[in-house]
């Protein structure tokens, strides 16, 4: 209250115009420097207050030391307080250094309040070059805030290159250049190319683009990483990076490059993982067992998302050079965005966050330490888009059950869809106990829509009239995304209606995995992708399927698909650098597999086509 009074109380006095500076007397020096040193202190509301006491001792200059006391309250992260006080102030009545201070601060509340774009906005104000040293400082820091929190990485680089040039002391510079290294470090390797070839010619700029463009693309080839570092510090001699971000960058590259000595694997083998861990572990172990190269010690760690933390460390103070884990997606997120990627780490999902955005802790370089693998449904919904668009069909009708997995897939099909230039025509959720599959079948295929115009006729004619329903002609393909028990009830519902003029296509749901010639006669003639390990008769009767069906019974397993994604996990691990560099592919028993530069494990899977109730391999058709 005492606060809100005297700010009230400022309120005139300090719209009154650029005052007339005096001398201060010694005791507004003391003052000052107390504020000061509390600032220090990190006592920020303290100060705050100090200089909010300053400002009722002296009105008609009470400007500066307002806008010291918002300052104050943004370092101590309390924006209701900043904002309040800076709100007796009125912009008109402020010098031009002044206002651009003023638009500084405002734009470090909304940081505070995780508001970017207004953060933006409020910077945006030319900004003299010859401007104090401490408000350019001031002004660049906010702006690479804002723009980090905006996701342009770059720009936020490059905004904290122009920072280094009004920082003071070796922490600060030491500290800046870390940070603009490691935003850098998580940008993509074309968005940097493009962004050096669309430069302006700032040598400073350019040079720290170059060496983030070096690091990514020789970070597995250390010969020619060598000589393109030797060529840049020969054209940069006297680069701030030359000495610590460099070593760092060897560092790194030395780690990225050493095959796995010791191997965690991390899995939750708690009640309701248990049986899937239990299959991506065996898959795991019968890879390690077949191979033929030196094999790496493996030790099993039992973590989920409520540990994944503590059994990392663990993992790692053990010696682990390589973790694979966790499994939870929510795990792996807690894991990627806890900051502590220390190892080289291939989690066993993927997280929907663009990992640019997590934190950089010590020894997290995310761009060369972590590879995300996982068997997401989504991703075969767009590739299930993409082959019936390259398949010739424009218009689909779309079945998902009525559940946050179906919305999932739908969503993932009718974006990629739209984004090829195809229409969603229809999309009925299934209830999952119904009973009646006749019902969601007519509402796709507009019958109902027929069949109540046709009762309308009925009473209105007050007697029967031949009827047979009008189907639509809008549509040219269905896409159906279910459990195998579900296709086997809609399938021929569809063909009762006359929809099987429709081409239907799915993804690996659809197929239990388990040959069953007369249950799948239901489903004859539905095209859908899934793991050559599932569908290709040379894989089926290959020596390491053998071994596990007769070890595990496999076969038999409504987990099988667990069991090639584990073997998947273990081959590509020596195969990570070569797919990261050279955008290569290699062939898993769960399809084709290529790396993102982002580092996520992206799987084409094989085509199918149901008949005589057995899956029946296609040809690579026109997927791209």
């Amino acid at each position: 209250m005492r606060l809100l009074m005297i700010l009230c109380c400022l309120f005139v006095f300090a719209s009154c115009g650029p005052p007339v500076r005096q001398q201060a007397p010694e005791t507004q020096v003391h003052q000052e420097q107390q504020a000061r040193d509390l600032l220090s202190a990190g006592n920020f509301i303290a100060a705050a207050e100090e200089y909010i006491r300053l400002a009722e001792q002296n009105k008609r200059n009470a400007v500066p030391f307002i806008l010291n006391a918002a300052d104050a309250y943004i370092k101590g992260k309390n924006p209701g307080l900043a904002e309040s006080t800076l709100g007796i102030l009125q912009q008109d009545k402020l010098t031009a250094l002044q206002n651009i201070e003023l638009n500084i601060l405002l734009a470090g509340i909304a940081i505070l309040n995780n508001d970017a774009l207004t953060a933006l906005n409020k910077l945006n104000v030319a900004i003299p070059a010859d401007s104090p040293h401490p408000l350019l400082a001031a002004y660049y820091q906010a702006k690479a805030t804002a723009l980090e929190m905006d996701g342009q990485l770059i720009p936020a680089a490059r905004t904290r290159i122009e920072l280094n040039n009004y920082l003071l002391t070796v922490q600060e510079l030491a500290e800046n250049q870390q940070t603009i290294w490691r935003l850098l470090s998580q940008s993509d390797a074309n968005a940097l190319a493009q962004e050096l070839g669309a430069s302006t010619g700032k040598p400073t700029q350019d040079s720290w683009l170059e060496l983030a463009i070096i690091s990514k693309t020789h970070i597995y080839k250390p010969h020619e990483l060598e000589i393109a570092i030797q060529s840049w510090k020969q054209r940069y001699p006297d680069h701030p990076a030359a000495i610590d971000i460099i070593n760092g960058i060897y560092a790194v590259v030395d780690q990225a490059n050493k095959q796995p000595g010791k191997i965690a694997l991390l899995l939750p083998f708690n009640a309701q993982y248990k049986e899937a861990s239990n299959a991506i572990r065996d898959g795991f172990l019968a890879a390690w067992y077949e191979s033929s190269a030196t094999r790496p010690v493996i030790k099993i760690y039992n973590a989920d998302n409520q540990n994944i933390i503590d059994v990392y460390q663990t993992a790692v103070n053990d010696g682990a050079d390589f973790v694979v884990g966790p499994l939870e997606k929510e795990a792996v997120a807690t894991l990627i965005f806890s900051g502590r990627i220390l190892v080289r780490t291939l989690a066993l999902n993927q997280i929907d966050n663009p990992v640019s955005t997590a934190p950089a802790g010590p020894g997290n370089h995310l761009s060369s330490q972590l590879f995300q693998f996982g068997l997401l449904p989504e991703d075969e919904a767009r590739v299930a888009a993409e082959r019936a668009w390259f398949d010739g069909h424009a218009n689909a009708l779309i079945i998902t059950p009525d559940s946050n997995w179906g919305d999932r897939i739908f969503n993932a099909f009718s974006s990629r869809w739209t984004a090829l230039g195809g229409r969603v025509i229809e999309h009925v959720r299934i209830p999952m106990n119904v009973q009646d599959y006749s019902k969601p079948v007519k509402q796709l295929l507009n019958i109902d829509n027929s069949e109540q115009r046709a009762k309308q006729l009925t009473a209105a004619l007050r007697r029967n009239i031949e009827f047979e329903p009008r189907y639509r002609r809008d549509a040219d393909v269905i896409f159906l995304a279910s459990s195998s028990a579900m296709a086997q009830q809609l399938v021929p519902q569809l063909r009762y209606f006359r929809a099987d003029s429709f081409p239907t296509y799915s993804i690996s749901s659809i197929y239990t995995g388990k040959y069953d010639p007369e249950a799948n006669s239901d489903i004859n003639n539905v095209i859908f992708s899934d793991m050559p390990w599932v569908i290709d008769p040379e894989r089926e009767y290959s020596p390491l399927q053998q071994t596990l069906n007769k070890t595990w019974g496999q076969s038999e397993s409504p987990y099988r698909r667990l069991y090639a994604f584990g073997i998947d996990a273990y081959r590509i691990l020596p195969e990570l650098g070569r797919l990261y560099t050279q955008s290569e592919s290699f062939q898993g028993e769960s399809g084709i597999l290529k790396l993102t530069e982002q580092g996520q494990v992206k799987r084409q899977s094989v085509w199918a086509k149901f008949l005589n109730g057995a899956p029946h391999l296609l040809d690579a058709g026109l997927t791209p």
